[in-house]
């Protein structure tokens, strides 16, 4: 994957990559990070890229040159979409990061102050707000963006099931259950316990269930017994309990 990521502070982007899992997804060419700032662009001597807005208010505005012009520096591959990040965009959620995560190139412009010109705005494909709240500007709504869809891409997390079985993700548990050899008679007392119908496994949200390690006594706290049985299916079926009373079913 290509990532482009247009900024006026291109270090907060570029610090992140440096470290922890994106700093080997990268160095292993998982994806290609490319850091572009509007304001080299700028036909301004002192390279300006904001200016007031017209009808008046507060902030500044940014220009739509220095920002169109440092857009259309970029080659575009066929599959790509250019994110503007705005808090009057779609709400930014698990399903959307697998989407993205499957595109061959991601165009990312990181607002500042009162946003962008419409001219600007226009361009993107789409706009994507991460929460709704007002940030100083859109480098940690980028991060958060690629942070979540990078870790989806097959081998960015070295173990594949690390991302299917957490917190948000979308799975059919019936095939899961298949899979582990559930009995009918399990199956059923799963369903009285938790109060879900068949239905509903086959598309099921997840919640992170509890996690424990070492030591299995801490202070009196003890980790549960059926977490050292060894029992790969009671185990499974113990969490998916547990996540199921976390989210409220």
């Amino acid at each position: 994957m290509k990532i482009t990521v247009l900024t006026l502070f291109p270090q907060l982007i570029s610090s992140y990559f440096d470290e922890s899992i994106m700093k080997i997804a990268k160095e292993k060419n998982f994806f290609q990070l490319e850091l572009k700032n509007p304001r080299d662009f700028s036909l301004d001597k002192h390279g300006k890229v904001d200016d007031t807005p017209y009808g008046g208010g507060a902030g500044m505005v940014q220009m739509p040159q220095p920002w169109l012009d440092c857009l259309n520096s970029i080659n575009l591959e066929n599959d790509h979409e250019i994110i503007v990040t705005s808090p009057s965009g779609v709400k930014f959620d698990q399903k959307l990061a697998n989407t993205l995560s499957q595109k061959k190139q991601l165009i990312i412009l990181c607002g500042r102050y009162e946003g962008f010109d419409q001219r600007i705005r226009s361009r993107a494909t789409m706009e994507i707000s991460v929460g709704d709240y007002v940030l100083t500007g859109g480098e940690l709504a980028a991060l958060s963006i690629l942070d979540s869809s990078l870790r989806l891409m097959p081998g960015v997390l070295g173990d594949d099931e690390s991302s299917k079985f957490e917190t948000h993700s979308e799975i059919n548990l019936l095939e899961e259950f298949k899979k582990l050899g559930v009995t009918k008679r399990e199956l059923e007392e799963f369903l009285s316990e938790t109060g879900l119908d068949k239905n509903s496994l086959e598309n099921f949200k997840l919640v992170e269930y509890p996690q424990y390690t070492r030591p299995a006594d801490y202070q009196g706290q003890k980790v549960p017994e059926i977490l050292q049985s060894g029992d790969h299916k009671k185990i499974f079926l113990w969490r998916l309990k547990e996540a199921v009373s976390l989210r409220g079913a």
